[in-house]
């Protein structure tokens, strides 16, 4: 029922962010524990372009918390853990295990159960990329 793109809805920034972030030079990639028609709802939003790499849990049989997850999209970017910021919503997979694997995380708190630090907006991002 949810593979689907119609019971989705992008955030009200991440039409305006994700081009903004890629023009400061930033790469954007997706590790994510779905179904394998993520590819296809994000074609569907406009927004699969941004990416590259998109893992998704059910294509490559890894799986968030496991941090081996986000060392096989750091081997597919080529690039080093210290060269990656992940974004997540997620306590245990989002920021636990990409630190795990050597990754900073920032917790985006999208939601009103949300707790702890974080971001609340890509917004913060592009802000964040401004100041250094």
């Amino acid at each position: 029922m949810f593979t689907g793109p119609e019971h989705y809805q992008l955030f009200n920034d991440v039409a305006e962010c994700l081009p903004k972030l890629q023009e400061r030079g930033l790469r954007l990639g997706i590790i994510s524990n779905f179904a394998p028609t993520l590819s296809s709802i994000l074609k569907h939003k406009g927004i699969l372009h941004y990416f590259d790499p998109v893992i998704v849990s059910t294509e490559v049989g890894l799986e968030k918390p496991n941090p081996a997850i986000f060392e096989l999209a750091l081997a597919r970017a080529g690039l080093s853990a210290s060269e990656v910021l992940y974004v997540g919503d997620h306590d245990r997979n989002d920021i636990w295990a990409p630190n795990q694997a050597g990754i900073d995380a920032v917790k985006i708190k999208r939601y009103d159960y949300h707790s702890g630090e974080g971001i609340h907006s890509l917004r913060e991002l592009l802000d964040q990329e401004a100041e250094r």
